[in-house]
């Protein structure tokens, strides 16, 4: 189907640019994109583009907005039943709580942040999957840093690396 194809490439040209730093530009392909997938009755595509654009409200400082979309991403996930994306999403809300704490100079979202950070864990380790574990344990221990909690920090950077290591992906512990 061309149109989804055409939707797919959108998608792909909105990474570009959010890779590049250009976000109107990975919005407007994001949206694009969303728009093809809502046409197409494409449930996955939908929640990876709704993903997309959280992920580029985030770094736009645009907490609310970001929680908005990936929230709405999050839903479509659990309804299809698609622990690797929702492993992926939740590691997502959990650093958009992160920002949105340091943002706000205070413990207000560490809560959050590590509540869906440990539910991405536990995702992912019933997945077996060495690389999304490995980065949420690396995000757990940024919680516990900016809350000064260095003990707790350390702990879990040191469980990251353990697990790049089982997984052959140090590269992403360090």
């Amino acid at each position: 189907n061309n149109r989804r194809e055409e939707g797919i490439c959108g998608n792909n040209i909105g990474l570009y640019y959010w890779k590049k730093n250009e976000f109107t530009s990975a919005l407007k392909y994001f949206n694009i994109s969303l728009e093809i997938a809502r046409r197409e009755g494409q449930p996955e595509n939908i929640s990876d583009g709704l993903t997309n654009l959280g992920l580029v409200y985030m770094d736009l400082g645009e907490y609310d907005k970001a929680l908005e979309y990936l929230n709405r991403g999050i839903l479509i996930d659990q309804e299809l039943g698609n622990e690797y994306n929702l492993a992926t999403d939740l590691n997502n809300l959990g650093n958009i709580y992160l920002n949105k704490s340091i943002q706000a100079g205070g413990d207000v979202f560490f809560d959050q942040a590590l509540e869906a950070f440990y539910n991405a864990l536990i995702l992912a380790q019933r997945l077996q999957n060495k690389k999304v574990q490995t980065i949420v344990q690396n995000n757990i221990g940024e919680v516990f840093f900016a809350q000064h909690r260095d003990d707790r920090a350390l702990a879990f950077y040191n469980k990251a690396l353990s697990t790049a290591e089982d997984g052959g992906l140090v590269e992403l512990a360090c």
